[in-house]
């Protein structure tokens, strides 16, 4: 084989390599399946509500966060959930996600005051 054949072919195979990488992390960011309020879980004092749409890149990225952390929380999409679009009818700002924790109210994504609420609810260790 000559030189510059190999070279298109490490070049190529850089390229897939490349793109497959790229293509895994895509799919591993939108693999968390959504876990619904009423419909999979009943959320109590101690579950994390979140207000969210499909389209949200903060909701994905809260989501992904809170099945890691393994923290118990589920979700109404404001698009799809008439729950969801009454929840947020009612809230003053107008962004997603919203996420609630007993009284307390996250507008954003903010993992660092997430975890504070948790620890002060004893949820999480200090």
């Amino acid at each position: 084989m000559t030189e510059a054949r190999t070279s298109r072919r490490l070049g190529a195979f850089a390229l897939l390599a490349l793109v497959g990488v790229f293509a895994g992390v895509e799919i591993s960011r939108s693999s968390v399946r959504p876990v619904h309020c009423g419909k999979d879980l009943e959320p109590t004092a101690d579950t994390v509500v979140m207000l969210s749409a499909s389209w949200c890149q903060y909701c994905a990225a809260a989501r992904r966060y809170l099945v890691r952390e393994k923290i118990e929380y589920c979700e109404y999409d404001v698009e799809q959930d008439a729950e969801g679009r009454r929840r947020y009818a009612r809230m003053p700002v107008k962004v997603v996600p919203v996420l609630t924790l007993g009284k307390t109210k996250f507008i954003g994504f903010e993992q660092e005051e997430i975890e504070k609420a948790l620890q002060a609810r004893g949820l999480r260790p200090l």
